[in-house]
């Protein structure tokens, strides 16, 4: 890994302007990054430098107008143009699929993404509800509802993918409304792949539920790298070392076995617009333990919530707000999990506006209760207000796809 490492940085130095002035500041010898102590001494990075210097991250290798841009999905509030050269983004997803391969899953599967929106302008434009590209079937979820479901199922059908990629929020939307028109399985879909969100057991189940002969998936990644990391078989998740190093910081330094902390990247592919030492503001923790499939690495363990997710209190310290995600946990596990979708806004200091979807409404009142008994011992001070309120369904951020676990109305004051 140090040596492809190595040779990643040197390429950096010698093509990308902010590398180089970055290096030469910072008297960085890249001959002398021979483990990992010496590899820290390059600062780390974060998105608000890449922002504000898009130009002097793209390497002079390339012209700029030839490299293929995509776009975070901007969960910091604030979207970052991303820059590939075509080479490098098919080596990226050449390591994902060589990872699928433990599923029976390859490149000549017949795939089914199930979308919330289209990168193509000109689809979103002539308000198409699916289109085919290849050997995929590329289907817009937020176009679904019970009156149009059956005809775009037919579609689905027809086709006969074995492989279905998307975000959980759509994905279980998907299902929400083929259970509502009295849909309830279906048999030729082998292989769900996940992505995009934290992936709840409950949320994971019902997809389940529906997709009967299919293995259930999780995989990890971001537009900087492409993928990250893939569960295997045996549900651990292991990094796509060919694409990315990994570090777990905590304060800037490096987290203990089991420790909690910031995930921060070095893109090993991306050679148009190298990410080093970079913060991707999500939280988890490396694990050591063997496993079955036989990968020899730690196991990566994410944890739900982003690190700038927090709950402010009157006198300004903070709670993660991941107590949300553990409060939903502790319901789930005492009421066979009642609780398929959620999301929290801070209204005010003590004040919280609670979004749920329920199995049924038969048991809110006991829901409420455990919920609100489980985040007691977080008060600080007077108890915390909550206000509950009832859907069928909770819409995912229209810019990003992504459902919106946790927003604070207080950081926006202050």
């Amino acid at each position: 890994m140090m040596n492809k490492l190595k040779i990643f940085l040197k390429d950096a130095y010698e093509n990308v302007p902010y590398y180089h002035r970055l290096f030469d500041e910072y008297k960085i010898d890249i001959r002398l990054i021979d483990n990992y102590n010496s590899f820290q001494k390059i600062p780390l990075l974060y998105k608000s430098t890449v922002r504000n210097h898009i130009d002097d991250f793209i390497s002079r290798k390339y012209q700029k107008e030839e490299l293929i841009i995509e776009h975070t999905s901007g969960s910091t509030g604030k979207v970052l143009p991303v820059y590939w050269s075509k080479e490098d983004m098919l080596k990226a997803d050449i390591s994902l699929w060589r990872a699928r391969k433990h599923f029976d899953v390859n490149l000549l599967s017949r795939q089914w993404n199930l979308m919330l929106y289209s990168d193509d302008t000109s689809i979103n434009s002539k308000n198409c509800m699916y289109y085919f590209e290849k050997n995929a079937l590329n289907v817009l979820g937020t176009k679904i509802d019970k009156t149009n479901f059956k005809k775009i199922y037919k579609v689905v059908l027809d086709y006969s993918p074995t492989v279905l990629l998307g975000s959980p929020s759509v994905i279980f939307s998907f299902v929400r409304t083929a259970n509502s028109v009295n849909i309830y399985q279906n048999y030729t879909v082998k292989y769900v792949e996940l992505t995009g969100e934290f992936l709840s057991e409950t949320v994971k189940n019902q997809i389940q539920k529906f997709f009967v002969y299919a293995k259930i998936i999780s995989q990890y990644g971001c537009r900087e790298c492409r993928v990250i990391a893939i569960e295997c078989p045996y549900g651990n998740f292991h990094c796509i070392e060919d694409n990315v190093f990994i570090e777990i910081l905590k304060d800037g330094k490096p987290t203990n076995l089991g420790e909690t902390g910031n995930i921060y990247i070095t893109t090993l592919r991306n050679s148009a617009m190298p990410f080093i030492r970079y913060k991707l503001g999500d939280i988890g923790y490396f694990e050591k333990k063997k496993c079955i499939c036989g990968y020899q690495n730690n196991i990566l363990k994410l944890c739900a919530g982003r690190d700038n997710d927090k709950i402010i209190l009157k006198n300004n310290s903070e709670i993660s707000a991941g107590i949300f995600w553990a409060a939903v946990s502790f319901v789930n596990q005492n009421t066979d999990n009642k609780i398929l979708e959620f999301s929290v806004i801070q209204e005010d200091y003590e004040s919280f506006l609670v979004n749920l979807v329920p199995k049924n409404l038969q048991e809110v009142n006991l829901i409420e209760q455990l919920f609100v008994d489980y985040l007691k011992q977080y008060y600080q001070g007077n108890e915390w207000k909550y206000k509950f309120l009832y859907f069928n369904h909770l819409a995912s951020n229209p810019t990003n796809g992504k459902l919106k676990y946790f927003i604070s109305n207080i950081s926006n004051k202050i």
